[in-house]
């Protein structure tokens, strides 16, 4: 089969049928060679050749075309986990992903990687047994998961039904379903979109790689490779040039949607971990702010207890130009003039690289908004630089360099001339605002997907390193499609400022962890609007974004629109900046949790049907979602029936025990409810046994408190507490260098608890084991941080033991009997471990340095432990005991849902009502720069704020501080009642000690029951008495509250 034969007769013998070696003899010919066929075969003969037209000559490539595959050997290359037969090839990648692929004319089989399945070679490490046979002209390969068959006399694998189909099982009843090429797919649960830039609502989405069809195909055809880079470099984008040829990957899954992301992380990359920063504070705001108004404005959030990390700079910061932009003006690229912008505006930036200084010098990482279609305009300080990096005149012939990102020497100038001076000011990472144009030169590739490739790899390859480490690659930018997960952080658009945006923008979130994307960040409160953001909206949507993936704040360029929450009033901001400072105290569990997505491709915000896909109920209610493992969140999404009132939401609670934080109360799922919610109140569930790590005291930053703040872990026990268990991993690294991929910056702690098997005396225990540190990152055996337990939901124990071992030549073990101090909790105040409507905090000044100590809180029924200072080489265990006949300490816990109503007519009544009289909900909503700006550049500009185009009425600005009226005597004494009761229930629960006779417990409970019975005589009498419409409301909501807590009380 070596001879250089011209051509070749294929003559019908015996012996050739019985070989069936004739499309070996076709493959081994060269390609110029010729094929003949005297005359059409029999086709009960020869099936194998039917398809060739005979008294013709063909090329030998267009002979195998057109030969089926029926006599056709096949190969099976089990180390590559391939079946090749002719044109057709598959490989088995995992139990339940097969790829196929279909090689068309001249092309050949791909074994590079693509943009959207980087990192497909990664599969072959781990083992997937199959099988592979061929009997009656069919092809079988054949997993624990999928049976793959294939027709090989078919001319086409996708030519019909029984061509090529692939067969799983599905659900528990194991349902057997058969995909095969053409089928629609119709359980398709969604993934993303590129943007929302001005939806008021629910968007389209592209489809998912979960489906309750069971599976799902991604036809990676016409999807661009990259070629394979040395050192650091970036690896670079070339075409694919396979007209006709397939390339399709089939996942088959079943409803086991976990393992489908765990699969398609690996073939495609995992999900990053971004840099600790930015589980912060976010500020972003469209507005043309210079340096001293930032200066100013960082300020402001010192002031106001507003913790900030991240400070995003829009276009503001490079020349621009709206008056001529207004007028319609472009640049030589024929975009808007000077919408695309590198040069420092010194108006505004007159010394950029002190200003950067200043902001590293607070903790806070600066990032830049770029539009980068218009390519290097010639009035750029760095046009030159661009120019003779790009080799001379050549590269601009229309007077300019164009945009070309996919070409490698453009992208390497744009870093290395204009960029990095910018980063050498300080410029931490960019947030990639593309816009108008949504192609490149290189077929199958869209710019936002590259730029984000590019951008983000560039930070974490090229950047000089930091102490020989380099960073983690981060990013603001849209979604480009598959593979953008790799890319984080996401910037979904620019929003209207709605309650249905609000709603929409949690099912989107939790929706596109179905394809991996982890990260998005939302413009808190919306973009645009007509008039000034509702506050109970706003306060809504910074709840929200306190527990979703990135909290950032965004808004047009409109005076009349307020993103500073200490503006919208008393009550409006307590509730806001609790939920902020509850999203930088729970940062150790929230960065664990992206760690986990990191190793699992389960997104730290996930539908609730990941784990229940069998049912209804999880997936029918669309806004709410599991935050990390153990949180369960369903956002408020609509104004209550008054501003000051209570919200109504629906919501499925999954199965398991969980508990409400804001009440206490628990909640056996499954169950679908109803709940109000008062402003202050956010629907967060703890499934019950969890250990949340948060710090005590929220800081400035996170970073702030992360290594040495009070590590406090919150754990739900509830009734059964001593046969409740639960574990976690505490996790840390550097917090910023890609040193936690390999593992060699990270350390992990283990802390898990369950019932104690040591004697008790007839009691019943509880123990918690803390092990000390370990990790490939140094260990500190001299390091020291405070250690509290919270336990909530139980009663007041009869003991606490705290055993601390120490590592070394010195070490040892040492056991304390942990002293117990009323004086540890202090309040009523602000949150420590989160209540977020006026808990306890920590008193630094009573907090034992060394010796442990414990507390009960009667009021939220918590047990609280501090350990004292622990370095990271100790391991503790805890122990704590209740008496075997604890009625009084069961009695003492069942106060804890009185207490919380109690607390909640409170807060009604003190912040709200207080807020009527003073007659205002906004301290001032006036522009921050005064007459500085005009109307027109308030504007949006790019494309209309209105969907009507029109660009609305003039701001009407709500009124400046008003003066207090007078309050109604009546109301001033309700108001101390309610304050004297506020304090009530926690000096009676003081009043419990350990041993405690329920005789006494009992006379406890009645004293709190008159006193409330009393309010809500009072709170009845003056709602029906009020001569303000707005205290209505919030006595009627008091009232409500009082009724439920004396309920309560009467059971208890």
């Amino acid at each position: 089969f070596g001879w250089p034969l011209p051509s070749v007769c294929l003559c019908w013998s015996s012996a050739v049928l019985r070989s069936r070696s004739s499309s070996g003899l076709l493959g081994a010919l060269r390609p110029s060679s010729q094929v003949f066929l005297s005359a059409p075969p029999p086709p009960e003969l020869h099936p194998m050749l039917l398809s060739l037209p005979a008294g013709k000559n063909l090329p030998v490539a267009e002979a195998m075309r057109a030969v089926p595959h029926r006599g056709a050997a096949v190969v099976h290359n089990p180390e590559q986990r391939t079946v090749q037969i002719g044109a057709a090839r598959f490989t088995v990648l995992t139990a339940a992903v097969i790829r196929m692929e279909w090689a068309a004319e001249d092309a050949e089989f791909v074994d590079e990687p693509s943009l959207v399945f980087l990192h497909r070679s990664d599969a072959l490490a781990h083992a997937v047994d199959h099988t592979v046979t061929e009997a009656g002209g069919v092809l079988v390969i054949q997993t624990a998961e999928l049976v793959l068959r294939y027709d090989v006399a078919a001319p086409h694998f996708f030519e019909s039904p029984g061509s090529l189909n692939v067969s799983l099982r599905v659900g528990a009843a194991q349902t057997e379903v058969t995909w095969y090429p053409k089928q629609p797919e119709r359980g398709n649960l969604g993934g993303t979109v590129r943007t929302l830039d001005r939806a008021n609502g629910p968007v389209r989405l592209e489809p998912g790689l979960l489906s309750t069809s069971g599976w799902h195909v991604v036809d990676d055809s016409a999807g661009p490779l990259l070629e394979d880079p040395a050192g650091d470099k970036i690896p670079w984008v070339r075409a694919r040039n396979r007209a006709g040829s397939l390339d399709l990957y089939f996942f088959g899954h079943g409803l086991r949607y976990r393992q489908a992301l765990a699969d398609y992380v690996l073939l495609s990359g995992r999900m990053p971990l971004p840099p600790r920063h930015v589980f912060g504070v976010w500020w972003s705001r469209w507005w043309p702010y210079s340096d001293s108004d930032l200066v100013a404005l960082v300020s402001e959030h010192d002031e106001h207890n507003m913790p900030l990390d991240n400070l995003v700079i829009d276009m503001d910061w490079h020349l621009t130009d709206y008056d001529a932009m207004d007028e319609g003006s472009v640049d030589l690229a024929g975009q808007p003039i000077k919408w695309t912008g590198y040069t420092w505006d010194p108006r505004y930036f007159p010394e950029p690289s002190k200003f950067l200084r200043w902001c590293h010098d607070r903790g806070l990482h600066v990032t830049l908004n770029l539009h980068p279609a218009s390519g290097v305009q010639p009035h750029e300080a760095r046009y030159k630089d661009m120019l003779a990096a790009m080799g001379g005149a050549e590269a601009a012939p229309n007077g300019y360099v164009p945009f070309a990102i996919d070409n490698e020497k453009y992208g390497t100038a744009l870093f290395d001339a204009v960029l990095r001076p910018l980063e050498h000011d300080g410029v931490d990472f960019w947030w990639l605002d593309w816009q108008f144009v949504d192609t490149t030169n290189t077929p199958g590739l869209n710019p936002t997907i590259w730029l984000n490739h590019v951008f983000f790899l560039d930070r974490e390859r090229r950047r000089a390193p930091l102490g020989g480490l380099h960073e983690r690659g981060l990013i603001l930018h849209r979604w480009g499609g598959l593979g953008s997960h790799r890319y984080q952080i996401g910037f979904s658009g620019d929003v209207v400022s709605s309650w249905e945006s609000l709603d929409f923008q949690i099912f989107f979130t939790a929706r596109a962890a179905n394809v991996a994307f982890g990260f998005w960040s939302h413009d808190i409160g919306g973009f645009m609007s007509r008039m000034p953001t509702p506050p109970e909206l706003m306060a809504r949507w910074v709840q929200w974004g306190a527990l979703s993936p990135v909290y950032r704040t965004h808004a047009t360029r409109a005076a009349y629109i307020e993103r500073r929450i200490w503006r919208y009033g008393r009550s409006l901001f307590s509730a806001m900046l609790a939920a902020v400072h509850l999203r930088m105290q729970l940062a150790p569990y929230i960065y664990a949790e992206a760690r986990a997505a990191h190793d699992t491709g389960v997104a730290i915000v996930a539908p609730v049907y990941l784990d229940f896909p069998e049912m209804r109920e999880a997936y029918a209610y669309g806004s709410q979602y599991f935050f990390g493992a153990d949180l369960f969140v369903a956002p408020v999404t609509q104004a209550a029936e008054s501003v000051i009132g209570a919200a109504e939401k629906s919501m499925w609670v999954p199965p398991g025990l969980w508990y409400e934080w804001a009440t206490g109360r628990s909640l056996d799922g499954p169950a679908e409810l109803l709940r109000t919610y008062t402003i202050e109140q956010i629907p967060v569930f703890l499934r019950a046994g969890a250990v949340v790590p948060m710090v005590a005291e929220p800081g400035r930053t996170v970073e702030q408190h992360w290594a040495n703040g009070t590590m406090c872990l919150v754990i739900f026990l509830g009734s059964g507490a001593a046969g409740r268990t639960g574990q976690r991993r505490l996790y840390d690294d550097d917090g910023w260098s890609t040193e936690y991929a390999t593992n060699s910056s990270t350390k992990w702690r283990r802390v898990s608890h369950g019932p104690s098997l040591a004697e008790t005396g007839g009691g019943e225990a509880w123990e918690l084991a803390l092990a000390a540190a370990e990790g490939e990152r140094e260990i500190s055996s001299s390091a020291e941080r405070p250690w509290r337990i919270c336990l909530h939901g139980v009663g007041v124990p009869v003991g606490v033991t705290v055993t601390i071992s120490k590592a070394g030549p010195a070490g040892g073990s040492v056991e304390i009997e942990a002293v117990y101090t009323p004086g540890l909790l202090v309040g009523p105040a602000l949150v420590t471990e989160w209540a977020l409507a006026g808990g306890k905090t920590y008193n630094d000044s009573a907090k034992p340095a060394e010796a442990p100590a414990w507390a009960f809180d009667g009021e939220r029924s918590v047990v609280d432990v501090a350990l004292g200072r622990l370095r990271e080489s100790d391991s503790v265990v805890v122990r704590v005991v209740w008496a075997a006949r604890a009625e009084s300490a069961k009695a003492a816990g069942a106060m804890f849902g009185t207490l919380s109503a109690l607390k909640q007519a409170r807060e009604s009544l003190v912040l709200n009502a207080a807020e009527c009289i003073d007659g205002h909900h906004f301290e001032n909503h006036q522009s921050p720069f005064g007459a500085r700006h005009n109307d027109a550049e308030e504007l949006y500009y790019g494309y209309p704020i209105f969907e009507d185009g029109s660009s609305g009425p003039a701001a009407t600005m709500p009124p400046a501080t008003q003066a207090p009226r007078a309050r109604p005597e009546k109301l001033a004494a309700l108001l101390a009642e309610a304050d004297r009761l506020s304090q009530l229930g926690w000096r009676l629960s003081q009043e419990v000690r350990p041993g405690d006779s329920e005789q006494r417990v009992v006379e406890t409970a009645q004293r709190l029951h008159s006193g409330i019975a009393d309010a809500l005589d009072l709170t009845t009498t003056l709602a029906e008495q009020a001569d303000m419409d707005c205290l209505k409301p919030a006595l009627r909501v008091a009232a409500a509250f009082f009724r439920r807590a004396l309920d309560m009380q009467r059971s208890t």
